[in-house]
């Protein structure tokens, strides 16, 4: 590959990447052909043909970054199918043959993952979050007032903030004294500063940061550290040639993460990394479990996923106010990060291979702090959210030949709670204050002239996430069930079941059921007589 022609020459930090906004995808080639003058022997094969095409710098510089930067690379062939024209005389045959390959993912195991549209929307991610109250600190943490160029924007509890360290040496834990059940999801927003404090001399070495981590159990004490925490990350152990002079290696503190074990952390680190030496300096984002910090290389190594951060707002993370928002779907089993109100990810992680010993059930949403340099770590404005059943994308399920009838004591149908991205929700408590019978349900004739015609009598919460719902009508014929969930999600400073002023008010339709008539035995006196079939 090489420029374009024509492409102009550009300046090294656009040829690193700092220069082009972040995209989804990007077109490396847009069409490749070549005419190949060579004859096919029955049952033969001929030798091998190279195809190629001029990209351009930007290309390069894109997959230079995907792949040493983020330790990943995704390349995508077109639809999967390479257009072939044959000649056999003078009649031409024209075929489309499959390509094997039509989405390669290489150096991470899902480097070809694309988040689901609501995980990816880090504003729609964001609804619907609630302050987390009280904290226990330990180590150097301490109660602060948010930055003052922040003021206004809420603190972490009342208005607070938590300086988690504070100078070189220090290192502090902030976690939230109630867990939360994230057994269906789990969203948390935050504002963080890291500041470089002032230093004349014995500075320390620039290193330290810190992690928003989710734990089975709050820790009772610091983990043990050294002067100085570091883990070196690089794809060089994933087979990935070394390019000269390219630096490949991230370098990310521990961030006082390091040994706290059953728990996910996601570290936040100002250690300098660079692509070459006259390469400005990143930080970088590093998704680990159990607190297993240490060196290693994308898909052997200890994290789940890592990426330097280059950011117009400051790269190495240092001197601003930044917004991070921490989504955790637990269906797919992927962490996402997102910084500063971006629409893409800054990393996911997928959290399945090797599985933490994290139990989101039982969720203490915390986070820890070190610095091996003058700096000063500070979190404020702390929200969480744990996604509830959303009516309008729940639904009904169906046994096969299920059958329901009038003359039944009661009927069963199964309700399917999803959330409003249409996941399913694999706990019935998760995001509610508890108690089994947490749908409104209703049962009305489908023509719409009997609303409620059908007698509800249990909804009953099952161990998968699903209700059983148990009802039973008087005649034959068509009914829509409805239903809404009947508390809210658990309000994170205290919770509150919802009262519904007019409870069968936002009733959604959840399906339709048909109740057949009842069969008579002939000759049976137990219905009147011995008369024939009735209904």
């Amino acid at each position: 590959g090489g420029a374009g022609p024509g492409a102009p020459p550009l300046p090294l930090q656009h040829l690193l990447g700092d220069g082009y906004a972040p995209a989804l995808n990007y077109p490396l080639v847009a069409h490749m052909s070549k005419l190949v003058n060579e004859t096919v022997p029955i049952n033969g094969t001929t030798s091998g043909q190279k195809l190629s095409a001029l990209v351009t710098w930007e290309a390069i510089a894109r997959v230079v970054d995907e792949a040493y930067v983020r330790a990943r690379l995704c390349l995508k062939i077109g639809n999967g199918l390479i257009a072939v024209e044959l000649q056999q005389g003078a009649q031409p045959l024209q075929l489309a043959v499959p390509f094997e390959v039509s989405e390669a993912s290489v150096l991470l195991r899902r480097a070809c993952h694309q988040p689901a549209g609501c995980a990816a929307n880090a504003s729609e991610a964001s609804a619907g979050l609630q302050p987390l109250p009280k904290w226990r600190l330990l180590g150097a943490a301490a109660k602060a007032s948010p930055p003052a160029r922040s003021a206004g924007a809420g603190g972490a509890g009342e208005g607070e903030a938590v300086r988690l360290a504070s100078g070189k040496g220090s290192a502090g834990s902030a976690f939230a004294t109630e867990p939360l059940d994230a057994s269906a999801g789990l969203r948390v927003r935050f504002r963080f500063e890291l500041k470089q404090k002032s230093c004349h001399v014995a500075c320390g070495s620039f290193s330290g940061g810190l992690a928003l981590v989710l734990a089975s159990e709050p820790p009772d004490a610091l983990p043990a550290q050294g002067k100085q925490c570091t883990a070196t990350l690089t794809p060089e152990s994933a087979n990935l040639p070394s390019v000269s002079p390219l630096q490949v290696h991230t370098f990310v503190s521990c961030a006082g993460y390091r040994g706290l074990g059953g728990s996910v952390g996601a570290v936040l680190s100002v250690d300098q990394s660079r692509l070459i030496t006259l390469d400005s300096a990143r930080g970088a984002a590093a998704v680990f479990s159990d607190g297993n910090v240490t060196d290693g290389g994308s898909g052997t190594g200890s994290s789940h996923a890592y990426a330097q951060l280059e950011h117009a707002r400051g790269s190495s993370l240092l001197g601003e106010a930044h917004d991070a928002l921490l989504v955790w779907q637990a269906q797919s089993k992927e962490l996402y990060l997102f910084l500063d109100g971006s629409e893409t990810p800054a990393l996911f992680a997928s959290l399945s291979d090797p599985a933490p010993l994290w139990r989101p059930e039982r969720t203490f949403v915390g986070f820890t702090a070190e610095s091996a340099y003058e700096l000063e770590l500070t979190v404020w404005d702390v929200r969480a959210h744990t996604p509830a059943a959303d009516a309008s994308e729940s639904a009904l399920v169906y046994e096969p030949l299920q059958l329901l009838t009038a003359c039944a004591e009661h009927n069963e149908v199964v309700l399917d709670p999803r959330d409003s991205c249409g996941f399913p929700l694999l706990s019935t408590t998760a995001g509610r204050a508890g108690g089994d019978n947490g749908w409104r349900i209703r049962v009305d004739r489908a023509d719409g002239e009997d609303p409620g015609a059908g007698h509800v009598l249990s909804v009953d919460a099952q161990d998968d996430g699903t209700y059983v719902v148990k009802f039973r009508v008087d005649e034959a014929g068509n009914y829509t069930v409805r239903g809404k969930p009947a508390l809210l999600p658990y309000a994170l400073a205290g919770g509150a079941a919802d009262e519904f002023g007019a409870e069968d008010e936002g009733l959604a339709v959840l399906g339709a059921v048909e109740v057949r008539p009842c069969t008579r035995p002939s000759g049976s006196d137990q219905f009147g007589g011995g008369q024939g079939a009735g209904s």
